[in-house]
């Protein structure tokens, strides 16, 4: 016949329980119960589990701490065992002659009876280790020195009364600095072992600056460092750095601090770090040049002169900037602060650099021929009579080799009596007649300004209204 007590264990073992490791070797699923009802303890606790698995004495790792079984078992109707747990909250080093092992133990300044829960003291200046019992605690011999707590004790007495239990009483001893390892605590190691020479001081760095938005893997960070040891010598070791206090897109000053790596023979019993400043500049605007040359020619004669139209922005801002010219060909093209001068003929590019960043730049390519000797033609266009008391407008065309230019002239009237010269602006003229009705014909004179041998007449006649 099925027993009820035996399926409620087993279900609740299999819904609530944990898996656990036994000595470090075996996997066995235990149930976790206060020890005192409605109180949680971090130092005591019940533990239940099938029968035959687990004994006094047990160390067992649950999650990551280790608890010691402390007393016999007790069978609940031949179905599961309940026993008191204590977590064994010190790693004790003890060495033997040079070798050291480290036994997970629990510390009492006073002796917890678990059967009546009386509470034996213990004098000042001594305390009590309880261990498992097994092999190796066994080698622990009276007058043994161990490191606890800050302070050294030495063994006086061990007994081994419970069942796969050990305890161990000790009193209060004198540290002994130079063979006690105070840092790792352990007790007589410089004996056995050459003691490492402590770190006294270590090396200042010099800042890095860098811009803003520089990221900290573009950073190059020491990766050694400078230590003076206790005995005035010096090494260097590698440098490890914490690089989250660190943060380009604001700009200041970060002290970043590194962990020095230990090497044989040294030690940091201080915790001394290495330490260096990074300054973050503040945010500036980058340059970012353009240039444009905006002249249309792509060709000159030699002996012309050409004045370069030249834009350059920064960030899409109109800026004026040294410019640096440069020729390709300075027999052709000769070139100083932005004037062309054509000195030959042939083919050759000036080009035009922003002088803070030469990778800004822009060309103009011109060709150069050799002018020819030309002939100015003129001609006046314009009606060919005016009526008494009306004016006419009339403009002068000009070409050279007959190719039409721009070049200017001067107006004249041959006969002022029949009719005048209102205005006139170099390339037109405005011819208005007089008003005492005379009436005939008259020429109308316009000579080229550059060389007075070159001119056109045209006859004008005055009519009646």
């Amino acid at each position: 016949m099925l027993n009820p007590l035996e399926y409620q264990f087993k279900n609740t073992l299999r819904n609530y329980g944990y898996d656990v490791i036994v000595n470090g070797l075996d996997q066995v699923r235990i149930l976790l119960k206060e020890y005192q009802e409605r109180t949680s303890s971090s130092e005591y606790k019940y533990m239940l589990f099938r029968n035959g698995l687990i004994k006094q004495g047990d160390i067992v790792k649950i999650f990551d701490d280790n608890w010691l079984v402390l007393h016999e078992d007790i069978s609940i109707n031949d179905v599961y065992t309940k026993v008191i747990i204590r977590r064994l909250k010190f790693n004790i080093n003890f060495n033997f002659l040079g070798e050291v092992i480290a036994f997970p133990s629990a510390i009492d300044t006073g002796t917890m009876n678990v059967s009546n829960s009386n509470i034996i003291s213990i004098q000042d200046g001594r305390i009590v280790l309880t261990l498992q019992e097994n092999e190796t605690t066994k080698q622990i011999k009276l007058n043994q020195r161990f490191i606890v707590m800050g302070s050294a004790w030495k063994v006086i007495q061990k007994t081994n009364a419970e069942f796969g239990l050990y305890k161990i009483y000790a009193d209060i001893d004198i540290l002994n600095p130079n063979d006690d390892d105070m840092e790792n605590e352990i007790a007589d190691r410089w004996k056995y072992e050459t003691k490492p020479k402590n770190i006294k001081t270590v090396g200042a760095l010099n800042n890095i600056t860098v811009e803003y938005a520089t990221n900290i893997n573009d950073i190059v960070l020491p990766s050694k460092v400078e230590v003076t040891l206790e005995d005035d010598s010096t090494s260097t070791l590698n440098v490890v750095w914490d690089k989250s206090t660190y943060n380009g897109e604001i700009a200041g000053l970060y002290n970043l601090v590194g962990n020095i790596v230990l090497i044989q023979g040294i030690s940091n019993a201080n915790k001394l770090k290495a330490s260096i400043n990074i300054i973050v500049n503040e945010y500036v605007e980058l340059d970012n040049y353009t240039i444009a040359i905006n002249n249309i020619e792509t060709s000159l004669f030699v002996g012309d002169t050409l004045q370069l139209d030249i834009t350059v922005t920064n960030n899409d801002e109109v800026v004026i900037v040294p410019l640096t010219y440069v020729s390709s060909d300075e027999t052709i093209l000769t070139v100083e602060d932005g004037l062309i001068n054509a000195v030959g003929v042939g083919s050759a590019t000036i080009t035009i650099k922003v002088t803070d960043d030469e990778t800004v730049f822009d060309t103009i390519t011109l060709n150069i021929e050799e002018q020819e000797e030309g002939v100015f033609a003129l001609e006046i266009i314009g009606q060919d009579s005016i009526m008494a008391m009306q004016s006419a407008t009339y403009n002068i065309k000009t070409t050279y080799n007959n190719i039409v230019t721009g070049h200017e002239v001067t107006f004249e009237i041959a006969d002022t009596s029949l009719a005048t010269i209102e205005s006139q602006d170099g390339r037109s003229c405005v011819v208005k007649t007089n008003t005492n009705f005379n009436m005939g014909e008259t020429k109308l004179k316009a000579t080229l300004n550059e060389d007075e041998t070159v001119f056109v007449e045209k006859v004008i006649a005055i009519t009646g209204l």
